[in-house]
């Protein structure tokens, strides 16, 4: 994982602001992709509280290894669940079959699915 603040005025001026200050953390996600985690220190921003069915609203997945274990890892922070309960998708002979999925939303409101895939969990 790379880490970095970042107060450069071209990056301001890609963000369409006159100054701006960033904590970014890139987490290397194989094959060449990556996910970039930024916190925007300066120009402070607001929560955002969108649902998933909202137009212009998004979501990211990860891979978790033991859903339960990852949704208890979160008990007692800032993460909110949203799915009323982990479910289970049916997708015979896809590649979607057997997978548990859970939405929740971070601190600031983005929305994470967490996906478990069959015979993933944790010893």
């Amino acid at each position: 994982m790379a880490r970095a603040t970042e107060t450069d005025p071209d990056i301001a001026a890609l963000l369409g602001e006159d100054s701006a200050e960033l904590d970014i953390a890139d987490l290397d996600a194989g094959g060449g992709r990556i996910i970039e985690l930024i916190k925007y220190t300066r120009p402070t921003g607001r929560p955002v509280r969108a649902r998933s069915s909202d137009p212009g609203s998004s979501h990211i997945a990860l891979r978790v290894d033991d859903l339960d274990a990852a949704l208890k890892r979160l008990e007692g922070s800032q993460a909110r669940q949203i799915s009323r309960r982990s479910v289970v998708l049916h997708d015979p002979g896809g590649a979607w079959d057997g997978v548990t999925c859970c939405y929740i939303a971070d601190p600031d409101g983005i929305i994470v699915e967490l996906v478990q895939r069959p015979g993933a969990e944790a010893p």
